[in-house]
């Protein structure tokens, strides 16, 4: 602003300067891609903790491996994440959508999945149970007082109550048609369709009437195509396409015990390269069946043409044994195996905030996760030491230690460590 001259002197102006800082581009952010029990289909969602992943997503789910990954990532230093749920429809006349019809009233589950049987609805007439307020209304939104209808549906799972009042399904109802408000208020239900993509409208319910939700399914396990999806569509991997950023890419296989197939993981390092990620590999699941032959069986696999990932992308894409050996909270504390993906990133995601990216290479000054005596192999020999016997190993998962395998690791030279 300039300044004004009312008396002869001299006059300072301070004036802006033309130096702006630059700000840093975060360098931890996760993304996970797979299964869960509900939440959006393709869509990616930002999530901060692992309670805001189980408010919109479900929480840990015993048939879907992303879920532990999750709670692996923010148990072990991760704060931001980009989830993108897959959803794999049994046919075409069964999309897994819980319906929910109460009298004439035709409502729908928010996102496919078996969470949605667990909805109810109740519908009350506020002439009846307030019949000024219900007057009140009807004249400031330029509807009858007969038109009018109160809403209230609750999870019995989760114990989440949503009440909506003053719904009409007058097609000329404005504001307050019920479709308009449920797609913009609800994050439970929504109003079905009709075949050409039109809100079923209906007619006015009665006066406590009561539905309940029927038909939700979880849908089918994923296929290779599921997992890849679409570029165009943005779906499957694609879909992060429409999330501002991320840098660590873990995508879980579908079942506890399975291998995500080879060709998710060529198309998602690639993917990566282009988006200047990188990719978190998980061991396939036969590489510990047999404790003894286990480290050998990966060098020999890196080594051949069998290897988990080609080496056109391996650049931007990073390998992570043993899986995890920790408790399932949802089986009674047992013992089971677990993809090392999503604890791998929240360590990296953990170092980078606490550190900085060019401050810890690996496997100096970070924070480790594995197995107890198991530190990699000896770099003056190039040979792996002994694996502990699994009954050795701690019950408590920050004390577990996997092996961080490179390619030089695997071709038993001593590498050399280099940042992304």
């Amino acid at each position: 602003m300039p300044v004004s001259t009312t008396y002869p002197g001299v006059y300072i102006q301070e004036l802006p300067s033309g130096v702006r800082t630059v700000s840093g581009v975060a360098t931890s952010i996760a993304a996970f891609v797979g299964r869960a029990l509900r939440g959006p289909v393709n869509q990616p969602m930002t999530c901060f903790s692992f309670g805001e992943f189980t408010r919109r997503f479900g929480g840990l789910w015993a048939n879907g491996p992303m879920s532990y990954a999750i709670d692996d990532f923010y148990a072990n230093g991760g704060g931001q994440a980009e989830i993108v749920r897959l959803f794999k429809a049994r046919a075409d006349d069964d999309d897994g959508y819980a319906r929910l019809e109460i009298g004439a009233l035709a409502l729908r589950a928010s996102s496919p999945g078996a969470w949605g049987n667990k909805l109810t609805g109740k519908t009350t007439h506020p002439d009846q149970t307030d019949p000024v307020g219900a007057q009140a209304a009807a004249d400031k939104y330029g509807l009858a007082v007969a038109d009018l209808f109160d809403l209230r549906i609750e999870d019995t799972a989760t114990k989440a109550v949503e009440l909506f009042r003053n719904l009409t399904v007058r097609s000329d109802g404005g504001a307050r048609r019920f479709d308009r408000v449920l797609a913009t208020e609800s994050s439970l239900v929504q109003c079905q369709l009709n075949l050409d993509g039109s809100p079923k409208l209906g007619n006015k319910p009665a006066h406590d009437q009561d539905g309940t939700g029927v038909g939700g399914n979880d849908g089918d396990p994923l296929t290779d195509l599921d997992f890849i999806g679409d570029s165009e569509k943005k779906t499957g991997i694609y879909a992060l396409k429409k999330a501002d950023i991320f840098n660590l890419l873990c995508i879980p296989p579908d079942t506890r015990e399975g291998t995500l197939p080879k060709t998710v993981s060529e198309k998602a390092a690639e993917f990566c390269k282009s988006e200047r990620a990188v990719l978190l590999v998980d061991p396939p699941a036969e590489w510990e069946k047999i404790e003894a032959e286990a480290v050998g069986k990966v060098k020999d696999a890196q080594l051949s043409d069998n290897r988990v990932l080609s080496l056109a992308f391996a650049d931007y894409a990073a390998l992570y044994f043993p899986r995890l050996r920790r408790r399932d909270p949802l089986r009674g504390g047992q013992i089971d195996s677990f993809v090392p993906c999503g604890a791998m990133a929240g360590i990296i995601a953990r170092t980078d905030i606490n550190r900085g990216v060019w401050k810890s290479p690996a496997r100096h000054g970070g924070d480790d996760l594995g197995r107890r005596g198991a530190d990699g192999p000896d770099d003056r020999r190039g040979e792996w030491p002994a694996q502990p016997d699994r009954g050795q190993l701690p019950a408590q998962l920050p004390r577990h230690r996997p092996h961080r395998l490179g390619r030089a690791h695997a071709q038993g030279r001593r590498p050399a460590f280099r940042r992304l």
